[in-house]
């Protein structure tokens, strides 16, 4: 009896040494996963700190975040370049102006005018109808406006009530028109749509992406005309911080540092 109680008791000491080996070994792994995730938390909300953004001022006086959509927007004066010089559009965009340039290049569809200026002025009324209303006809806009068809920018501006602007018109018209000038091919029928880039859409309004795009020199930040200017030497420019994501990222950060430490108490 002696003997296999002593057996007995050598065997529940080894199953409770076992147990609390396991027991120091699952608490280890649990103090290192509070960990990784406590870096993480603070890792999330530092790169939230370190969000910056360019402010500029449009031809309104009033500061915009520098986004892709602000900065192809009339009282915009700024352009984005890339390595190769190509000016680098929002993709929308960007197929617009591919659409006005295979009609600029089509000599079947219009009058007996074949002239490069006049297939200008007509290929740009379809890209600026485009990025105003989403439509590339007069009769299309009118419908829109719930008018009679009638063609031409006096008759749109005046039934828009105040939607259209002679200052949209213009600026899209001269957007177009410098686009049109960059790209290769002389005449009707040879003009390429080689000045332009594009980047997708979904960064259309993320103004801390364009700022990493220009601060890493992915792309130029460039003058209305396609000069290349110093961001730091422009005075109508201001680099700052994005508040409302710093005010979420401390939210978020102090409601998960509040929950890590209730997991360590447990």
């Amino acid at each position: 009896m002696g003997m296999a109680a002593s057996q007995a008791r050598l065997l529940t000491l080894t199953s409770r040494l076992h147990d609390i080996e396991y027991r120091q070994q699952a608490l280890s792994n649990t103090k290192m996963r509070l960990a990784t995730e406590s870096d993480a938390i603070s890792q999330k909300y530092t790169n939230a700190l370190n969000k910056q953004k360019f402010q500029f001022k449009n031809t309104d006086g009033k500061y915009v975040n520098m986004t892709l959509k602000n900065l192809y927007a009339p009282g915009s004066k700024y352009t984005l370049k890339n390595s190769k010089g190509q000016t680098v559009l929002p993709k929308s965009m960007a197929e617009s102006y591919q659409k006005s340039i295979n009609y600029f290049n089509s000599h079947y569809s219009w009058t007996e005018d074949n002239s490069e200026a006049y297939h200008t002025e007509e290929s740009g009324y379809t890209f600026v109808l485009e990025q105003l209303f989403g439509v590339r006809g007069w009769d299309a806009a009118c419908d829109l406006l719930k008018v009679p068809h009638k063609a031409g920018w006096d008759y749109i501006i005046q039934n828009s009530k105040g939607t259209v602007t002679q200052e949209q018109v213009d600026y899209y018209t001269d957007l177009y028109e410098t686009l049109l000038s960059s790209s290769s091919g002389s005449g009707v029928g040879n003009k390429k749509a080689d000045a332009v880039a594009y980047v997708d859409d979904q960064f259309l309004n993320d103004a801390n992406w364009l700022y990493e795009a220009i601060e890493s020199g992915q792309f130029m930040l460039c003058n209305a005309v396609g000069t290349e200017i110093s961001v730091a030497s422009e005075t109508s420019i201001d680099e700052t911080y994005d508040d409302k994501d710093t005010a979420r990222a401390k939210a978020e950060y102090d409601a998960e540092t509040n929950k890590l430490n209730r997991k360590e108490k447990v």
